[in-house]
């Protein structure tokens, strides 16, 4: 137990994707269920892997994320930024680019050293779960006489979902990320239009990525960084939380949210939100982006006050510097 009295996890690396298996390795029998904690101490695996989504905050709920020495969401700088610091504040301690070695586990705890450069700092915690990579959960899925193409241990599809067997078709986590419940909805629907021809099928072409942390992450299409490194022009607009009315009304206004627009036709090109029920706000952007509307329209749309889809509103105003709230 910690010094206040709450629960300390140790976290290596972990993530949670519905539907595909995950390689989890239990050390000894201090594995607990993950929705109790309440004061959670957690540090990223030291290897290079491309997907690490781990997440936690005090009130019970795990689900944060570690990058490239940062705890970040996908890639928006700003959004892991504000975040690493609202997970400070709430008394998460974040160990990046970190190892964890010497691991023993006792009776009632585990302990390691947590080793960074040259420095080393003991840690007792009550359990550890490290939790490495998400694989394709086929198992006994076909006769091992079907042999089907693969991807990263992922099963390849054509544009109708069918794999290279004729009369074959995946759809879901098995054919890859991101590994996301309502992604493999999209992916099964238009997988069975596929098979039947009921209407030519889609592939995911802009899909909304949620982190249910507290302050929540939401984002769909390009950051600032995707897109310098694709040479595409944008525009930014962004809109703190702390001046929406209602954000500040509720009393939790830490946030904002950003969306970048083409600066000639502005059309959306990517949104990220941090903050206050983002995970429900992000589906406006996503509308908008597959209708292939711009900045203009959603800030020609009115939106009712006091809500937090004013800020949606206003961020798309910001953009073209049109924003008289801020």
């Amino acid at each position: 137990m910690g010094a206040n009295g709450k629960l300390k996890i140790g976290m290596y690396w972990a993530s949670s994707c519905g539907g595909c298996d995950i390689s989890l390795l239990e050390i000894g029998p201090r594995l607990l269920d993950l929705i109790a904690i309440a004061d959670v101490v957690f540090w990223p695996c030291a290897a290079d892997f491309k997907y690490k989504d781990v997440a936690a905050y005090p009130d019970g709920y795990i689900d944060a994320c570690f990058y490239n020495g940062g705890v970040r969401n996908s890639e928006q700088e700003e959004v892991a930024r504000l975040l690493h610091r609202s997970f400070e504040k709430q008394g998460i301690a974040i160990h990046t680019g970190t190892k964890a070695e010497n691991i023993k586990v006792g009776k009632n705890s585990v302990t390691l050293d947590l080793v960074k450069g040259d420095q080393r700092q003991g840690l007792e915690v009550e359990t550890v779960i490290v939790a490495i990579g998400v694989v394709a959960n086929l198992d006994g899925a076909l006769s091992p006489k079907v042999k089907l193409d693969l991807d990263r241990g992922f099963l390849k599809v054509d544009e109708n979902y069918q794999t290279n067997v004729k009369g074959i078709y995946a759809a879901g986590d098995i054919i890859g990320p991101p590994w996301l419940a309502h992604v493999a909805m999209f992916r099964a629907v238009n997988a069975v239009n596929g098979m039947f021809g009921h209407g030519r099928p889609h592939h995911e072409k802009n899909a909304p990525g949620c982190t249910y942390c507290q302050p929540q992450i939401a984002s769909i299409g390009l950051t600032e960084q995707a897109a310098k490194e694709k040479g595409v022009a944008y525009k930014i607009g962004r809109f703190p939380f702390i001046a929406a009315g209602k954000a500040v009304a509720a009393a939790d206004s830490e946030g904002f949210v950003k969306v970048l627009a083409d600066p000639a036709t502005g059309e959306i090109l990517g949104a990220h939100i941090i903050g206050a029920e983002a995970t429900e706000l992000i589906s406006e952007y996503s509308l908008a982006m597959t209708l292939e509307a711009t900045v203009d329209e959603i800030h020609a749309t009115i939106h009712p006050h006091p809500t937090l889809g004013e800020a949606v509103m206003e961020a798309a105003a910001a953009a073209t510097g049109e924003a008289i709230h801020i």
